[in-house]
């Protein structure tokens, strides 16, 4: 899911492109995701507005890559970790606190304070550099 919408740009991570730009990655998501049918969707909206449309525990896997601000990531957080199934991935990119290309990112603390509250363990990639790390959380059996 992505708005892929200029009128949507309020990450200050996030370099500023016109809406040709989104337009274009739009279709090449759609384009590469074709060939798996209906096994894939591609949908053009906001991040939580997605979340919304989904019933609780439907899915294996949830990966976060949006906004990168502490206030986005923690909504989109609490808007998706339902969403996952027990035994599930929940997983996201760009594990990182601090300024980095000229904008803050949140993303680390708003997912170990999502975590530590819930008592769940979270785990990194590290082959990429610190700031492009993701994180995984497996999603507790109940």
């Amino acid at each position: 899911m992505d708005a892929w919408s200029v009128a949507c740009e309020e990450d200050p991570a996030q370099p500023r492109v016109n809406q040709a730009e989104h337009d274009r990655h739009y279709a090449n998501a759609c384009n590469r995701l074709a060939p798996f049918g209906e096994r894939s969707e591609v949908w053009r909206c906001e991040s939580t507005a997605a979340a919304a449309q989904l019933p609780p525990r439907s899915l294996d896997f949830v990966y976060i890559d949006a906004r990168h601000d502490y206030e986005a990531v923690a909504a989109d957080i609490a808007a998706w970790i339902d969403r996952v199934r027990p035994g599930g991935l929940f997983a996201g990119h760009d594990y990182f606190d601090g300024q980095y290309q000229g904008a803050f990112y949140g993303v680390k603390r708003a997912v170990d304070e999502f975590c530590a509250d819930r008592g769940l363990r979270v785990a990194t990639t590290w082959r990429e550099p610190v700031e492009m790390r993701s994180w995984l959380v497996l999603i507790p059996e109940r």
